[in-house]
């Protein structure tokens, strides 16, 4: 059949749409096969980073997500997170945070080794005991990759209850986009500009608490990535005022190589 030039565009409109329809479909497909299964495997290996100390009555304090890694007492998180100066007068340590809601558990935790250029951190929890994640490999990912990300969104103010978002790998992304004027450089875009590298741009949407959880394949459970809220998006997007909505993951072969550095099997 052949259609007169005015009737082409509605065509290929509709024809355009039962593409993306098509598609979709494929899409659903991915995250239905299994990937129910994949989030409760993961779940028990995430924790919340904090501190505590030993008053009585005194409530955790949550500053990040982390997740499990090695022989079950090690944590990895963003290097961000650990930063804040700690009380020693009131004995205060980092802790790592574990268990359910109505059973909290706290582990004191201390750093075993940091990549700061990378924002990461290693943390040694002992006595922690909790199924690790494996590593996958972040440098055989693609454009459109099924991903997802667990961890506590907003702290303490949700509760004690591991939050699951999907994702798409959306680009590869250097951590330093160029400026139009010095004027526009901050001083955290300056130091990672002799150290620039590609971090991972996600269509989802992430908070503050979610930084250092593991973002991973949603086939497989793999861990090829850790969120970072706070290092990269203030690198990246220094001049929005209002929170993008677009989350970015610090790719995980810079988690192996720490890793790695500590003598850990990933």
């Amino acid at each position: 059949m052949i259609f007169e030039q005015k009737n082409r565009i509605p065509y290929l409109l509709i024809f355009g749409l039962l593409g993306w329809v098509g598609m979709a479909g494929s899409w659903d497909k991915v995250w239905a096969s299994g990937f129910s299964d994949i989030v409760a495997q993961v779940k028990p290996s995430i924790v919340a980073v904090g501190t505590t100390d030993p008053m009585p009555g005194t409530p955790p304090t949550f500053l990040g997500t982390g997740f499990v890694v090695g022989d079950g007492n090690y944590v990895v998180t963003a290097a961000h997170v650990t930063s804040l100066p700690l009380d020693y007068e009131t004995k205060q340590t980092l802790a790592v945070y574990s268990g359910s809601a109505r059973h909290l558990r706290t582990t004191v935790a201390e750093i075993s080794a940091s990549d700061p250029v990378h924002d990461l951190v290693l943390l040694h929890a002992a006595g922690l005991n909790l199924k690790p994640l494996h590593m996958g490999d972040s440098t055989r990912l693609r454009e459109g990759d099924a991903l997802a990300f667990t961890g506590f969104p907003l702290g303490y103010v949700l509760g004690f209850y591991p939050v699951t978002h999907r994702a798409t790998l959306s680009a590869l992304t250097p951590i330093v986009m160029p400026m139009a004027h010095s004027t526009d450089l901050t001083g955290r875009a300056i130091r990672q500009m002799p150290t620039p590298y590609l971090v991972f741009q996600l269509d989802a949407t992430a908070y503050p608490g979610n930084s250092g959880s593991p973002l991973y394949e949603a086939q497989t459970g793999q861990v090829i990535g850790l969120l970072n809220l706070v290092m990269v998006k203030s690198t990246k997007e220094s001049l929005i005022s209002d929170p993008s909505g677009i989350a970015y993951a610090i790719p995980g072969e810079y988690i192996v190589q720490l890793l790695r550095s500590a003598g850990i099997n990933p």
